[in-house]
């Protein structure tokens, strides 16, 4: 007896399937595991190239990402949800952003505001792509001690994106400029030492025990403190950039 099935290919994968023609349609899949692996290519499978193509805006991003950055995983099977938090003070940072991922081709949207004083920026990118650069995980980075791949920690926008985050530049007492950094989580401020030195900046990098709370007296987080002393360094740091680093133009106190 002759088959009233006709022949449709698995858009996830290629098989050729038989179908009656009332469960044909538009799209046609041999499994669940097909149909996501078919919308997560269809969403993001354009910024594998993007990002291989923009490294430096790749590396900013990626640096602010593991300043003031934070990943979780939702509900979201292969995708993680980022969120970035700016101060409003430094508009410009946030225009930065949005250049960088519009180059990148990334459907950002800017979050609800809870506080006054703070923007958090959000978008979604595939665990995948994520992977590729050493940035897949999810939760606390103190827990996580997230370290990007090395082409992206030896690519001296990475550093440009962690000063807009955790650092500064700026005057101290009135005439001496510093850049400086501060975090505590030792594979960041380990990353940003050695993206310096790769570039050829010479830089200071201190570690200092966690302090005791006198009320509380619990021992707080040890931190990782980076300084860029001389002038002169900082002037080859910011005449190798693509994009520019936050500055204070009067003196900045810890």
């Amino acid at each position: 007896m002759k088959s009233n099935k006709i022949e449709v290919t698995c858009l996830g994968c290629g098989k050729v399937l038989l179908k009656y023609p009332s469960k044909v349609g538009k799209n046609n899949f041999c499994s669940l595991k097909c149909r996501d692996k078919y919308k997560i290519k269809s969403k993001y499978g354009h910024l594998y190239e993007i990002f291989n193509e923009n490294i430096n805006e790749v590396a900013y991003l990626i640096g602010l990402i593991m300043g003031d950055g934070n990943l979780r995983k939702l509900d979201q099977k292969k995708t993680t949800r980022i969120s970035i938090g700016f101060d409003i003070k430094h508009e410009n940072l946030i225009k930065i952003f949005k250049k960088v991922a519009t180059r990148l081709k990334i459907n950002y949207f800017v979050e609800p505001k809870i506080h006054n004083n703070c923007q958090a920026i959000g978008f979604v990118l595939p665990d995948k792509l994520l992977k590729m650069y050493g940035i897949l995980y999810s939760g606390a980075k103190y827990n996580n001690q997230p370290k990007p791949v090395d082409k992206i920690v030896n690519n001296i926008n990475y550093a440009a994106g962690l000063i807009n985050s955790d650092g500064w530049c700026g005057y101290r007492l009135k005439k001496y400029k510093t850049i400086g950094f501060i975090n505590t989580v030792s594979s960041i401020g380990e990353s940003l030492v050695q993206c310096l030195r790769c570039n050829n900046i010479e830089c200071s990098y201190y570690i200092y025990d966690g302090y005791i709370d006198k009320r509380t007296k619990k021992k707080g987080k040890t931190q990782y403190q980076l300084r860029v002393l001389k002038e002169a360094e900082i002037d080859k740091l910011k005449s190798q950039l693509k994009y520019n680093i936050k500055e204070f133009k009067s003196e900045w106190h810890l």
